[in-house]
């Protein structure tokens, strides 16, 4: 079995290491208006379709909204253009079944539309949870994204749908929001590519693909999971793995590659170093853990090893679920044209299922709930969403003024989880 390079240190509180990071990486001006009326719709610029004209009245423009309700069971809906669904018509329900025979306690349902600005997206999410309810929400392809600005970048913002009676200041590019966040659903993205005028079908047919083929059994992956942190973050990764002890009882079956912290950043045998790092990925993981100095195209590691998301995704081994902690390394506007690296992790030839990152500077901020619920024996979506509501109430928390968005985005399939051995 593989060898855990494991150190006794003083454990560093999460709590600080957020703390740390929000303090020392943040930047930008984020000044903007709130409107009182609520949002104020059609004067923002840069929505994924082009056209300059905002968050103008949704309209009706989704499929009717007309199944029944189990209501035992999960009620999730994949929202998809009806121009890519008549290219993905065949993997969206093979995926459809897939999701439902292996977990049975999930009506997963899909709605074609022909949504080109966020707000309309933003409605129809709000109208299936007021007609049928709604616990989580999967978009396919290049769907519009509502923006958020901050740290002197355009962040995509999913808490928009995530929380969809927010007040923000506008309806396509936002930089201030206006009432106390709580997410009401969950969101996962399947966008396979960071360029948002593009639907990536391709990509989206070799995802759902690898999606079955994991369903199905047939792709060999190991049952460990691996920690990599940067010498200034050793605590992290340190208590994420015992916080899974539970999903991986034997301690060889949970590698952490860290530093003891401080200013001296180790030995090249137990750093989170890009050759410790590739020699790691000579196999195939079920959790991956990473929180070093990264950027939308790529992660900076230890002694001033480098690779980039295009690297990362020409892999042909990951992990089946990664949690990307690096500096807006789940923003793919920042990443166009090339692939995004949350998005590398997930839509690549290796395992990877789902990946959870941060779009602006910072780490994913409530992470503890993640692996707090898949020990609890949930999946993916219900795991990121705990992620996320504790995210929100942190960055509320610091920032009341409504400049700051918690960040976290969940890329991939989120019907993943852990078995208990």
């Amino acid at each position: 079995m593989t060898k855990v390079l494991y150190r006794v240190l003083t454990v560093l509180s999460l709590v600080a290491v957020s703390s740390f990071i929000l303090q020392g990486c943040s930047s930008g001006d984020n000044t903007g208006v709130v409107y009182p009326g609520g949002n104020t719709p059609g004067t923002g610029t840069g929505d994924d379709d082009g056209n300059g004209d905002g968050g103008d009245d949704p309209g009706t423009i989704a499929d009717p909204i007309d199944w029944t309700v189990d209501s035992s069971k999960d009620q999730v809906v994949l929202l998809v253009k009806r121009d890519v669904y008549s290219d993905l018509s065949a993997e969206i329900e093979q995926y459809r079944q897939d999701v439902e025979e292996n977990f049975p306690n999930v009506q997963l349902n899909v709605l074609q539309g022909a949504w080109t600005k966020p707000a309309q997206v933003r409605e129809t999410i709000k109208q299936i949870y007021d007609e049928k309810t709604l616990d989580g929400i999967v978009l396919v392809g290049n769907m519009p994204m509502h923006k958020f600005y901050m740290h002197d970048q355009e962040n995509p913002n999913p808490l928009y749908y995530e929380d969809f009676d927010m007040v923000f200041d506008d309806d396509v590019l936002a930089k201030k929001y206006g009432s106390e966040p709580a997410p009401k659903v969950w969101v996962s993205n399947l966008r396979a590519v960071s360029n948002p005028n593009l639907k990536g079908i391709n990509e989206l047919k070799a995802f759902f693909k690898k999606t079955h083929d994991y369903y199905s059994g047939s792709l060999q992956i190991n049952r460990k999971a691996l920690f990599i942190a940067g010498w200034e973050w050793p605590g992290g990764a340190i208590s994420a793995s015992a916080s899974v002890a539970q999903l991986f009882p034997d301690g060889n079956d949970r590698v952490v590659y860290t530093y003891e912290g401080g200013a001296d950043p180790g030995t090249e045998s137990t750093g989170a170093t890009i050759t410790n790092y590739k020699s790691a990925f000579e196999q195939n993981w079920t959790l991956f853990y990473i929180q070093v100095h990264s950027f939308p195209k790529g992660h900076d590691f230890d002694n001033g090893g480098h690779i980039s998301s295009t690297e990362v995704g020409q892999m042909t081994t990951s992990s089946v679920i990664t949690i990307n902690h690096g500096c807006s390394g789940g923003n793919y506007l920042g990443a166009n044209p090339d692939i995004n690296l949350t998005q590398a992790y997930v839509f690549s030839e290796g395992v990877g299922q789902c990946a959870l990152g941060q779009v602006r500077t910072g780490m994913v901020y409530g992470h503890e709930k993640v692996y707090e619920r898949l020990c609890a024996g949930d999946y993916m979506g219900k795991a990121y969403f705990e992620c996320k509501k504790a995210a929100e109430a942190e960055m509320y928390s610091q920032y009341p003024d409504g400049s700051v968005i918690g960040g976290v985005i969940m890329y991939g399939n989120p019907f993943v989880k852990i078995e208990a051995e």
